[in-house]
């Protein structure tokens, strides 16, 4: 290893710091100017600037106006425990000097982390920090989950509210037919078209349109009526998985930050208590991840085939994002295989360490098996459910869906104009129960991806930690060479990968960033890297006040995702999805309460036909169970001039008929039982 002169380092790292320093004041300023301009057209004085603080800039222009003054401080105002200062620098059975570490001892720092994970020591720890990791995840999944909803004169827990999404009641559908021993369930004989429903599949057969790993994953804990937990549990893993990614490429110091500000990232938190497939996505992912970095240091077969399993689970229930996660590791992976080439790392003897399985053809076969049989196998399983669902075996529920029902929906640029033309040549049919959902799309071009690139860019560091840390973090990680350690340069390339592989899809995103959120734990692993070169370039400079300015600005992005400061800020940057998300929730529980109260229980069972509200697509009351005769209350869609009242009467001969017309209000019996 060709070595850097120690004063090179130190300015490179001085450099590195301040571009990023330099880039985030940029980002800052551009949005306090624009936040001054509308104050003073408003008439409002300096007062307002601190009592309405724009949460993504103010409360960091604060810190950076004292940056200056702590930049210059060389004497510590008060001592931090050996331990904390040592977290990043050093393993903590090393050394018991006290000075700060020279600019010189820079790579054998690292190469003792590295001997420490080379030699597998302190697991007894390690096993400590993730379980604390865990159950921070668990707290905050927690503190979202009981978060509380004012519906008429009650107050609910937000966990206690049925779902926000319909996706959400997709996926329970989904998790209800695996249940019930089944793929999917046929389709209604006579009236299919009365069950028409948002992301289910309906044609001969009815199911999700999902892939199957979220169901899967949801199973059990659906079973015993509980959900939320599968979520929660597999947020929990996550953040553990990134505790151990993190500790495998820098020690135990980067891996507890990296997994506990995973555990408390604001974004993490509101999807664990949303019934999508982020969170199970993430858990496979996340595995992925760790078994995969070992690999490239171990060759071990079981760390390849423990990463298979992950990537396989994680393509079961996202595969763009899964395909667009593994890409960087795939082609690695390749590289090292085919190419034969040697994956080095120093030990601190200095000698060169091979990666053991990679230099040894023999051992090809059983690496390439080991990774390989999982994902056949979750190939399979796709190939299977195709095949129950729409007669197919390359045919996937989802892709039919789109085609069949919301064609401009479609992946790629110019979807609009593509949709027309396969309507138009009849390689897809609009539905017009669908009609005003496929017209929301709108026609991707250019300069729409290259504004929902910056979106989700922007909102994927909001949601995972906040603009302004991770910002300053990406320039310190791009302007360092990671020659300790190369495999950072994976984690960095995960990122870009999987917003490639989304940049031709016209939506942005749920919160802006919904397609990016497996980004997340990626983006707090560059943080904790950036950290830990920071730690150590302020620890030998003499900087001891900087690393707690550092810390103060995580602790501030923290700090308005979650919390209240009035007069600083009157709500936390969590309050606004969380209001969206109950907003959803009340419209259906209202839904349930009233089909409820309306029906009598002598003329149950019965069977409800909506009329939705067209101006409100994006609420689907056309939720049922997959086997309609369990369900007291079955809701179907009406359609006026569509629907034949008699041939629902003839239909179902067993059940009441009652109409319900969402925009009137209007219900009524149509055929009822009782007196």
């Amino acid at each position: 290893m060709t070595k850097v002169p120690p004063t090179t380092r130190s300015r490179w790292t001085a450099a590195a710091f301040a571009i990023g320093a330099s880039a985030a004041a940029v980002f800052i300023a551009l949005r306090e100017w624009s936040r001054i301009e509308t104050l003073r057209d408003a008439g409002l004085g300096a007062a307002t600037w601190l009592t309405d603080m724009q949460l993504d800039s103010t409360p960091f222009a604060v810190l950076f106006l004292l940056l200056p003054a702590i930049l210059l401080m060389r004497k510590p105002l008060f001592h931090l425990p050996r331990c904390v200062v040592n977290t990043f620098s050093r393993d903590s059975e090393s050394s018991e000097r006290s000075a700060p570490l020279s600019q010189t001892d820079w790579e054998s720092v690292l190469r003792k982390d590295s001997e420490s994970r080379l030699n597998g020591g302190h697991r007894v720890r390690a096993i400590v920090l993730a379980v604390v990791v865990g159950g921070t995840s668990l707290a905050a999944s927690l503190h979202v989950a009981f978060q509380p909803v004012k519906v008429g004169n009650a107050t609910y827990r937000l966990s206690q509210l049925p779902p926000a999404y319909q996706d959400e009641f997709s996926y329970l559908f989904q998790t209800r037919t695996f249940l019930d021993g089944r793929w999917s369930y046929p389709g209604h004989p006579t009236q299919p078209r009365l069950f028409d429903s948002m992301h289910i599949y309906n044609e001969g057969r009815v199911a999700s349109r999902y892939f199957p790993g979220t169901g899967g994953w949801m199973a059990p804990f659906v079973a015993i009526g509980r959900p939320l937990w599968g979520h929660w549990l597999a947020g929990m893993l996550v953040a553990m998985f990134v505790f151990a990614a993190g500790r495998e490429l820098g020690g135990d110091g980067v891996g507890f930050l990296a997994g506990m500000l995973t555990a408390v990232s604001p974004g993490m938190a509101i999807f664990s208590n949303l019934l999508l497939a982020h969170h199970p996505t993430l858990l496979g992912l996340s595995l992925f991840l760790w078994m995969f970095l070992r690999l490239l240091r171990t060759g071990r077969w079981w760390n390849a085939a423990l990463a298979g399993l992950g990537l396989s689970f994680a393509m079961l229930c996202r595969p763009m994002t899964a395909f667009g996660f593994s890409l960087p590791f795939g082609a690695t992976f390749a590289f090292f295989l085919f190419r034969r080439w040697r994956f080095r790392t120093d030990d601190p003897n200095g000698t060169i360490q091979d990666t053991r399985c990679f230099q040894n053809t023999g051992c090809l076969p059983q690496l390439l098996a080991a990774i390989g049989v999982p994902l056949l196998l979750g190939f399979l399983i796709i190939g299977i459910q195709n095949r129950a669902i729409t007669g197919d075996w390359l045919k996937a529920p989802y892709g039919e869906f789109t085609r069949t029902y919301t064609p401009r929906h479609i992946f790629g640029f110019n979807n609009g104009e593509r949709a027309e033309a396969m309507v138009a040549a009849g390689e897809a049919r609009t539905n017009d129960v669908f009609l005003r959902y496929d017209k929301w799309a709108v026609n991707l071009t250019p300069q729409l991806a290259a504004d929902n690139v910056e979106h989700r860019l922007l909102a994927g560091a909001r949601w995972t930690l906040g603009i302004v840390p991770l910002l300053m973090a990406a320039v310190v990680f791009l302007l360092h060479r990671h020659r300790d350690e190369p495999r950072w340069w994976l984690v960095a390339a995960a990122i870009v990968s999987v917003h490639a592989v989304h940049v031709p899809y016209w939506f942005v995103g749920m919160l802006d960033y919904h397609y990016v959120f497996e980004t997340g734990p990626l983006l707090l692993l560059v943080f904790a890297r950036s950290t830990q070169l920071l730690w150590l370039h302020w620890n030998a400079r003499r900087r001891p006040l900087m690393p707690l300015w550092w810390g103060l600005v995580a602790a501030t992005a923290l700090l308005t995702a979650y919390f209240p400061l009035p007069p600083f800020w009157r709500s936390p940057r969590i309050d606004e999805p969380l209001t969206e998300f109950a907003f959803s929730k009340r419209q259906y529980l209202a839904a349930n309460r009233y089909l409820q109260k309306q029906i009598p229980v002598a003329d149950r069972p019965a069977l409800v036909l909506v009329e939705p509200d067209e101006a409100q697509f994006h609420f689907e009351y056309i939720t049922n169970d997959p086997d309609l005769s369990r369900q007291t209350i079955v809701r179907a869609r009406y359609r006026p001039g569509r629907t034949s009242i008699p041939d629902v009467l003839r239909a179902f001969p067993e059940r009441s008929v009652y109409s319900w017309n969402m925009k009137t209000g209007e219900f009524r019996p149509v055929r009822g039982r009782s007196k």
